[in-house]
């Protein structure tokens, strides 16, 4: 039976030099762990739906979006696989992709077309779908 990607909580040293000497305080952060590609899938859905309020819905830039996704993810990950697992999620309904005076992202392989979408101007926008909400 496969199991999608396990939540670990990890323990990393911080120095936090507010004495002379300073002292170290461990904060506890939560990564995502197992095969890359679906981290990074698994990372987008938390982000889109992280707060009640927004309904499934999370708009942002893509460096914005890339942040949010590395304080999740434990693997490195490049600019191109993070752009790939959304179209990963698009293609398979599970999220729509849309931009102010765009089209509903179509998931293509037109690299122009992905360039526009994802990296100039307005931010984009991911929505869950109602395929999405079952994952």
């Amino acid at each position: 039976m496969a199991h999608g990607p396990r939540i670990e909580r990890k323990s990393r040293r911080q120095h936090n030099g507010t004495t002379k000497s300073g002292y170290c305080t461990t904060i506890e952060t939560s990564m995502i762990r197992g095969p890359r590609d679906e981290n990074l899938e698994y990372a987008i859905l938390k982000i889109i739906m992280g707060w009640p309020a927004t309904e499934g819905k999370h708009q942002a830039h893509w460096g914005d979006w890339e942040k949010s996704v590395r304080r999740l993810v434990f693997h490195q990950f490049t600019q191109s696989d993070l752009k790939s697992a959304f179209k990963r999620l698009c293609r398979r309904n599970v999220v729509c992709l849309t931009k102010a005076g765009f089209q509903p992202y179509e998931c293509s392989d037109n690299e122009r077309e992905e360039e526009d979408f994802f990296f100039r101007g307005d931010p984009f926008n991911a929505t869950i779908t109602d395929e999405g909400r079952s994952h």
